[in-house]
């Protein structure tokens, strides 16, 4: 798979129905990639439409699906999303569905069935495992949104991949330049216990964990026994300091692929376990170690980056290069899913029923 970068000129997409299933309550949230994705297509003027669950604020919410005007493009919730899924395609007529989920390539097949052509977007790993044997549809297209889970889902899949990647978020930004260490998340699935345990192994070195409001699967009450260098700061006051480095030993496919791209971005060398697809993402803009090894292996990391000049140089400009391989300006992430598309549907032609 050779990655496919977006040009400047700009694109007509075709109308693309977003259907996603996913859980509005996840630590990383598929439903929030895809409305950064269609906040910046609605800003180039293209006009997507979204099909979700309800969101989990809505829990006294009695209607079983409904229109909801909270974007600037259309939103429909409902309770049963793969149900609804083909009768909301004949009412707006799109010319082609992204599916997201816990499993894209299922989501995908009703809409397939009534002759709508799709693209299973992954956005993390987690619906690698329900990835069905076989051949897939031909009028399936596969896309992740990185272009590690790409690269990795090519092999997975035997068949071609495309990088679709969410634009970065425009109300964040991080800076280097500092001497703290940044804890990028807080869950324990991403190690939290690991950096707890480095943090009162070097006392002089001050950590900050970010803590994200409205994630329910963070778990902040095991910071309450942090040790004293270790500080909770919310994103916004996060974003006026400046930190060394970030660490994530993390042990889950569900990563936080937005903050992890926005430490690159900033050019933070990141400090991360080798899990196959952080590996790929971070590349020579940081360092590696098995999550199974003993702490003294990840001090021993922590020491050697935090020499002078090692993370300041090569590993911080490497940082910068690698986030376009995670997130992109909003723009070009818009032009890149409008392009993707035009490909898909254009590479298919008119078709109908079952292929």
């Amino acid at each position: 798979m050779i990655p496919e970068h977006p040009s400047t000129t700009p694109v007509t997409a075709p109308r693309i129905l977003f259907v996603c299933d996913a859980d509005t309550t996840a630590a990383v949230s598929a439903l929030e990639a895809c409305h950064q994705l269609c906040d910046a297509l609605a800003s180039e003027g293209m006009q997507p439409l979204v099909l979700q669950n309800w969101p989990a604020s809505t829990q006294n919410e009695t209607r079983h699906a409904a229109k909801v005007q909270e974007r600037p493009y259309p939103v429909y919730c409902s309770r049963s999303v793969r149900a609804e899924a083909t009768l909301l395609s004949l009412v707006e007529q799109p010319t082609l569905a992204i599916t997201l989920g816990a499993d894209p390539v299922g989501l995908a097949q009703p809409l397939l069935d009534s002759g709508l052509p799709c693209i299973a977007w992954f956005v993390d790993a987690s619906g690698f495992p329900a990835l069905p044997s076989g051949e897939l549809d031909r009028r399936l297209g596969l896309a992740a949104a990185s272009e590690a889970l790409a690269s990795q889902l090519c092999v997975l899949a035997g068949t071609p991949v495309s990088p679709l990647l969410p634009p970065l978020s425009f109300h964040m930004q991080l800076s280097n330049g500092g001497d703290a260490v940044l804890i990028p998340s807080v869950r324990r699935v991403d190690g939290i216990q690991r950096v707890l345990q480095m943090a009162r192994a070097r006392p002089h070195i001050p950590f900050v964990a970010l803590a994200q409001a409205g994630h329910a699967a963070a778990e902040p009450s095991l910071l309450t026994a942090a040790p004293s260098n270790v500080s909770v700061l919310d994103v916004r006051r996060a974003m006026h300091m400046n930190f060394r480095l970030a660490v994530l030993p993390a042990l889950s496919a569900d990563l936080p692929w937005d903050m992890l791209a926005h430490c690159l971005a900033a050019k933070l060398p990141v400090l991360a376990s080798s899990e196959p697809l952080l590996e790929d993402a971070i590349g020579d803009a940081g360092m590696v170690v098995p999550a199974s090894q003993p702490l003294e292996a990840w001090l021993d990391a922590l020491d050697l980056m935090l020499q002078d000049g090692i993370a300041d140089t090569v590993m911080a400009q490497s940082a910068g290069e690698r986030a376009n391989g995670l997130r992109l300006p909003a723009q070009q992430a818009a032009q890149a899913c409008a392009q993707l598309a035009l490909r898909h549907v254009r590479a298919l032609g008119p078709l109908t029923g079952r292929a």
